[in-house]
């Protein structure tokens, strides 16, 4: 894994101090502010997440931002659209609910620095949000400034049908910034362009990533002492840590392992290092003809233990019909030792009458492996999209770069905080461990060319891999090859369209 995400972990566990610093790259050139006194004064967050250091980057930042246009733009609208979610503010003023007065003060911040108004257009899911760009830009109208969603519902089509801008053509965006994901650019570049952007700009952004939750009540009552927060800081949390510990549970009523999330065999994949998609030295991407004996054997060695009904919980398989709230559920209950759940499903335990637990990253494949991995899914707002014919980019640049540093200040803050409360109880290990998980998010580039749908979700090759590690390996390895055949094609189609986009 890139030498890049390795620092950010170092980062994370030696200073646990300023998620700036652990966010990306060093500043570029092209983008960075040449300020050393900053004008703006932004207010701090409600919440104690942000160290001064971080409010300097963003003071510097939106003063960078300003000297072009220090009067703003005259009142202009930008477009935002998406489906319906919590990347909206649920009220168009402030109400109580931290999700929503979070994006409605990034929002307002936006309007007041630079004299725009943000307009929200709202689409019942991602196909419409495509169509709906593309049917505007074929008419001239270039309405929408930025687009969000799914990769395979929104990113793909607009992709396909050469209706975006990459985002290096777009002036002031600064992907070195660390309110966006750094990993962007390794994991989702087709050789020198990268057409996505994902960040705290989407408060979603930080309900997708895996992680693992454990019951501090039920390591208590089965004599396991591990400090887990230790071992992971350390760089020893394992899958065979993991197994050993879960061992002393017998299982029967009480599993040592619980999958509410369902794709917890994929993210347990790329937790030990593993990917879908791999790219020759120009980042081209491609796929491995056959399954790596290193997959092979994971997937063997995993399944063993979460495709055993005695152990493991999983979705749909143990009680015909159980989703995951019955999980997370049986989780709250101190039933489960380890629960492989995102990081949305950390605030949804609040509703729940949960005993203080602990969150976790995915664990490594082994311990000389360098760094944690926390694969992201795409879900309902995987992405931003900058639509192709822009009116006037340098000004969407600006707002775009613009709503990432205010998002950084205000969702940020918001969002770590509804993870980190159990029992009102503001457990500072655990946000250790989320810096950790933020920081080493990817992506993998399957979800543009793998053929995933709204109606079913991802491609059938993610799918095969996940249910491999979760349940069972039978017919993997020739499965694996009969479609790697079929989906390196895709590849190649997608490839040519990537170059199709310098003519």
């Amino acid at each position: 894994m890139a030498k890049r995400i390795f620092c950010l972990v170092l980062c994370c566990l030696t200073l646990a101090t300023s998620l700036a610093s652990c966010g990306g790259k060093n500043q570029s050139t092209k983008n960075s502010p040449t300020t050393s006194a900053p004008k703006t004064e932004v207010n701090k967050p409600d919440k104690t997440t942000l160290t001064d250091e971080e409010i300097r980057t963003i003071n510097e930042k939106i003063d960078f931002l300003k000297k072009d246009v220090p009067n703003g733009y005259d009142g202009a609208e930008f477009n935002f659209i998406g489906i319906e979610s919590n990347s909206f503010p649920t009220e168009e003023n402030l109400t109580g609910n931290d999700e929503s007065d979070a994006v409605y003060k990034r929002n307002m911040a936006v309007e007041e620095a630079f004299n725009v108004k943000i307009v929200n257009h709202i689409t019942e899911k991602g196909p419409i949000t495509a169509q709906t760009v593309m049917t505007d830009a074929d008419a001239g109208l270039n309405t929408y400034h930025l687009a969000f969603g799914n990769i395979f519902t929104v990113g793909a089509p607009l992709f396909s049908g050469s209706y975006l801008s990459t985002i290096s053509d777009v002036d002031k965006i600064d992907i070195e910034s660390p309110w966006w994901l750094s990993s962007m650019e390794e994991f989702y570049a087709i050789g020198d362009k990268l057409f996505f952007l994902s960040g705290d700009i989407l408060p979603n952004f930080f309900d997708n990533s895996s992680c693992v939750l454990f019951s501090k009540k039920l390591a208590e009552d089965y004599g396991i002492e591990d400090d887990f927060y230790s071992i992971v800081k350390n760089g020893d949390w394992t899958i065979d840590k993991m197994f050993e510990s879960a061992s002393k549970i017998p299982g029967g009523e009480i599993k040592r392992y619980g999958n509410p999330d369902g794709d917890s065999g994929i993210a347990i994949l790329f937790g030990a290092g593993q990917s879908i998609t791999k790219f020759d030295a120009d980042h081209i991407p491609y796929l491995e003809k056959a399954l790596s004996s290193e997959v092979m054997d994971l997937a063997t060695k995993v399944s063993a233990q979460l495709g055993d009904r005695t152990f493991c919980q999983n979705i749909g398989f143990d009680i015909e019909g159980i989703g995951g709230k019955e999980i997370s559920q049986m989780f709250a209950d101190d039933k489960i030792l380890f629960s492989f759940d995102s990081t949305g499903g950390i605030s949804d335990l609040r509703e729940l009458d949960v005993n203080s637990f602990g969150i976790l990253p995915i664990p490594k494949g082994s311990s000389e492996q360098k760094n944690y991995v926390s694969l992201t899914t795409t879900g309902s707002c995987g992405s931003v999209y900058i639509p192709r014919n822009l009116a006037d980019k340098d000004m969407a640049g600006t707002i775009i770069e613009a709503m990432g540093a205010y998002s950084y200040l205000h969702i940020r803050p918001a969002f770590y905080d509804l993870r980190l409360k159990s029992k009102s109880v503001y457990d500072m290990e655990s946000k250790e461990m989320l810096d950790i998980i933020y920081a080493t998010q990817v992506y993998d580039l399957y979800d543009l060319y793998g053929e995933g749908s709204w109606e079913a979700g991802n491609g059938p090759l993610h799918k095969m891999l996940n249910k491999a590690v979760l349940l069972t390996t039978d017919g993997l390895s020739s499965g694996y090859a009969s479609m790697a055949r079929v989906t390196q094609n895709k590849i190649k189609s997608m490839i040519k369209i990537a170059e199709a986009y310098d003519k």
